[in-house]
Parts: structure tokens; sequence; C-alpha cells
């Protein structure tokens, strides 16, 4: 058969021996109004105060807003938050946008003007900056020590906007998230990730993967020390499919509005596998999700879950950004007791990627097909390939012709055991 599967901007088109089976969603139940829904969450919150009791008084109102590689239905929505902002008493000259990097890179002014939309000229926006201009918020249960942005200090309220979807360790994206990582300082965002590999020995944590809250260190860890910013803090969050159109708002408490969102997407977006494939191709999804390595592999750890013990898979991502951190090559070749042992001795970042990376093609044949060069990912264990035609010669050389594969695009999560998104 052929496939299409995005890459980029475009589309590649692939020939694959075997027998093929796609995973799409259900069709969605989508809002039919979306602002109308955005408008009744903001009055009428899962949990605490409406926005406009939590803006009342308020003269300095700070927005966590998403970067490129965490889409969000800005245009129609965030002129509505402002507005409701402004009927509360905070003119638009009181609130600034912060983008929510973590450890991400800076948003230029047109991506910046680009992601808040026709709200862009209404309020200013800035980049957070991990290393810099922080306050010190204590330490968490588990020792990470929090730093964040020094505007949360300055601010009255903070309105954290986001998307709740899978994420590899953190279980879901949104909720805490948008404060921290998002606006949190280097050493706070490291010290955190390293909860993924807590595990007994050098290993994952087993409660750490996509889909996954319940007992969640990594998780656990971002609630406590988000809930240790200095201004009270409002969530304003959406479950979307992959075009960005909306199944569910959920505003109000940090965590209990999040888990509605989580729960909203997972029951859209969380499949289980009743017999495992010989082979998985799945799509990052395009640009801007396979903007670089480190984005692109979230979907390659929600779609892992589907394969057998020794399969092949294929992650179609074209990286045009390269991995998306200097550090993560750092890590590719080393063992896992390895990894733990220089991750105490160095600064380095993203080591939980690198493991999950590794992770992955200890257990099966993993390809790539990306604009990176062969040298940076043959370390790692990956298999670099530059063509669907090396794809598909892969595939009939080490299968044969009789064999079940199956494609995915999107934000789906795919598993053969339990706990994998129910406790959301």
């Amino acid at each position: 058969m052929d496939a299409h599967l995005s890459f980029g901007t475009g589309r590649l088109r692939f020939p694959l021996p075997g027998s093929w089976e796609t995973s799409p969603p259900p069709e969605p139940a989508w809002i039919g109004d979306p602002l109308s829904a955005w408008r009744e969450a903001l009055a009428r919150p899962v949990s605490g105060p409406s926005l406009a009791e939590a803006a009342s008084g308020c003269r300095r109102v700070l927005l966590s807003v998403p970067d490129l590689t965490r889409p969000f239905p800005f245009g129609p929505l965030l002129p509505a938050l402002l507005d409701a902002l402004e009927d509360a008493g905070v003119p638009p000259a009181g609130v600034t946008a912060v983008v929510a990097t973590g450890l991400h890179r800076p948003l230029s002014g047109d991506e910046i003007r680009a992601v808040l939309g026709p709200a862009a000229g209404r309020i200013r926006a800035v980049n957070h900056d991990p290393r810099d201009d922080l306050v010190d918020a204590g330490r968490t249960a588990r020792n990470t020590p929090v730093s964040l942005n020094r505007r949360l200090s300055e601010a009255d309220l903070a309105v954290s906007l986001g998307a709740a979807a899978f994420h590899f360790h953190a279980g879901f994206s949104g909720g805490p998230k948008g404060i921290v990582p998002g606006l949190a300082g280097e050493e706070t965002i490291r010290e955190n990730h390293l909860l993924a590999l807590s595990g007994p020995g050098p290993s994952w944590h087993p409660a750490c993967g996509p889909g996954k809250l319940d007992g969640n260190p990594v998780h656990e860890d971002l609630l406590e020390a988000a809930g240790r910013a200095p201004c009270p803090l409002f969530l304003a969050n959406v479950a979307a499919d992959e075009e960005n159109r909306l199944l569910a708002v959920a505003t109000g408490d940090v965590e209990k509005a999040h888990r509605r969102a989580c729960a909203a997407f997972a029951r859209h977006f969380l499949r289980k596998i009743e017999t495992p494939f010989d082979a998985v191709l799945v799509s990052a999804g395009g640009s801007p999700r396979d903007v670089n390595l480190i984005q692109a592999h979230k979907a390659a750890a929600h779609a892992a879950g589907a394969l057998k013990e020794g399969g092949t898979l294929v992650l179609v991502a074209e990286c045009a950004e390269g991995t998306g951190h200097e550090d993560l090559p750092f890590w590719f070749g080393e063992t896992p007791e390895g990894l733990m042992r220089l991750a105490r001795k160095t600064a380095r970042k993203y080591v939980q990627t690198a493991y999950a990376f590794m992770e992955k093609a200890r257990r099966f044949d993993f390809l790539l097909l990306s604009s990176l060069p062969e040298d940076l990912l043959e370390p790692a264990g990956i298999r670099p390939v530059r063509s669907p035609g090396e794809v598909a010669a892969f595939l009939g050389q080490k299968h044969g012709d009789d064999f079940r594969g199956l494609l995915v695009e999107g934000p789906a999560v795919l598993h053969t055991g339990a706990g994998s998104g129910e406790d959301a």
C-alpha cells in the first residue's frame, strides 16, 4: 500500500510492503461554539473563583503562554480572555504575556506576534529566560530547587494558558507545566526531569509515561513547584485535536482543571492495542511538532506501546532546527548506569530524553527519517534513513511481505497494558 505522512511543511509518500492498519481517532465531539464555551468556562471554573473574581482589584496580570511547540488556539480565545480581564478592571496595559519557553529557544518578535494572533497588538509580550531574572521559591518535598520568573513575584495574578496533551514522562502537558517548567529556572527543570529516571536502579520510573498522572513523580513535583508561585494562579486549559479544534475547556484550580482537560483528551486519543504490531510507522505530525528531535521524540514514545518487542519503529520527522538542545547528543552511547552517574556530575540537560531514545533503540529496530546528520544518531543506536524507499526496503528485508504494520499520525497514545491514561 501507499501511505502519506506529514514531514515538515509537506507530506511524504511511502510505498510499503506488508499489511497495514491506520489508527485514526474516532470522530471527535468537537465543541460547536468554542468561543461561547471559553467564555462560559472563564465565568464558571471547575473549581475556585471565576476569572473576573480572581482578577478583581488586580493591577498587573501575567499571562503564561505556550511557545510554538505547544499549539494553542490563541486566535479566537485570547481576545476574549483580554476582554474578560478588562471587564474585571485590568486594562491591556496591565497585562504582560510571558512565553513559557522552559528550556526551549526564545521566540522571535514575528513568532510571538504569530502566536498571539489578533491580540498581539493589545499587550506587551516577552520571552522567559531560564538563566536570568529569577526568584528563589524554596525546594519541593523531592528536593527540587524552585526558581521562577521574577515577573511572577511582581504580578497580582498569573493566568496560565495551555493545552492538555500526552507527554512522555510528565503524563500530560498543560496544567502546572505552564509555570514549571515553562517559567522556571534551568536547575529546577533539570532536577524535575531527572525524576523520570528515579525507578529501581538506573531505570525509568514505572509511573512516568504518556497519560499517567497518579503516582507520577515528575507530575507531582511539578504541581508542588508551580504551587510555590508567589502570586495566585488561574488555569485556562483546553483539550484540542491536532488542528486546534476544541474538545473541552477547563479553568480554575491548577490541579482540578488540568485533570478535567486531561480526562477529555484521553477519552478521544487513548487507544488500547489488543495484539502488538510487527512494525509501527509514526509521523510526528509535521511542523511545528517535528521542528526538532526533542519534540519529535514524543510521537515515537506515544506510538511505541503498539509495537511487539524486537519489532520495527519508524519515526518520520524533519527536525529542521536540529536536536532542539545542544546537550541531547552528549548522552548518546552511554549505558543506563553511565547516564545516571554523569547526570550527577554535570549540569547538562535532557538526559531523560536521551535515555528514552536509547531504550527504544535497545528494544526495537529504531529508524528515523529526518534531515539530521547520520553520525549524530548512530551513537544512540538509531538507524538514520533518508527516503521512504529506504524504509520500505528495510521493512521488506526484515519482515518480508507477510507482517502487520500500523500507521500513526496525530496525538494518539497506543498501549497494550493497563494504567496508560485511565488515571487522568
